[in-house]
């Protein structure tokens, strides 16, 4: 007599990416640490701790200051397509991908984080100040791009050729 056992396969469904700031905020007890620090600082900005609410607060902002609040993870502010001001000075950002889609940002502080890739930066042409100052950037050939330039900060990074500007 042989026995034999079946194991169904099961697989874990994949994990969707939250498209609105309601559902980071919903997620948010599942979310990492880091993730979590950036909705409940988006919370904070909203004044609100309802979801929907800060939703829409958010979505309608023009301008954010988040400024030394040890963010990481800065995918929540995808969304936040109308920023023309983003403030993100003084945290610890190396992954800059979210804000490729802010396309109507004319202002951008990133000073003091972790940044080395600004590739993502390359299509917000719209920008006519950027701080760069105190990250690990040494290229810099993504910001040929950004035509409307007229404030430009790169002290403290590892750039050793400007050709590019």
């Amino acid at each position: 007599m042989t026995l034999g056992f079946y194991t169904p396969k099961v697989t874990a469904a994949p994990i969707k990416t939250p498209k609105t700031f309601t559902e980071w905020c919903q997620q948010k007890a599942s979310l990492p640490q880091e993730t979590r620090r950036t909705v409940e600082a988006l919370l904070n900005v909203a004044e609100t701790r309802n979801c929907s609410q800060a939703n829409q607060t958010l979505t309608n902002l023009t301008e954010l200051s988040l400024r030394e609040n040890q963010i990481s993870d800065i995918k929540p502010l995808s969304n936040l397509t109308k920023l023309t001001s983003l403030n993100l000075w003084g945290n610890k950002i190396s992954d800059i991908k979210p804000l490729s889609n802010l396309t109507k940002l004319t202002s951008l502080s990133l000073e003091q984080n972790q940044i080395s890739d600004i590739k993502p930066l390359s299509n917000l042409t719209k920008l006519t100040s950027l701080d760069l100052r105190e990250n690990q950037i040494s290229d810099i050939k993504p910001l040929s791009n950004l035509t409307n330039l007229t404030s430009l900060s790169l002290a403290g990074n590892q750039i050793s050729d400007i050709k590019p500007l």
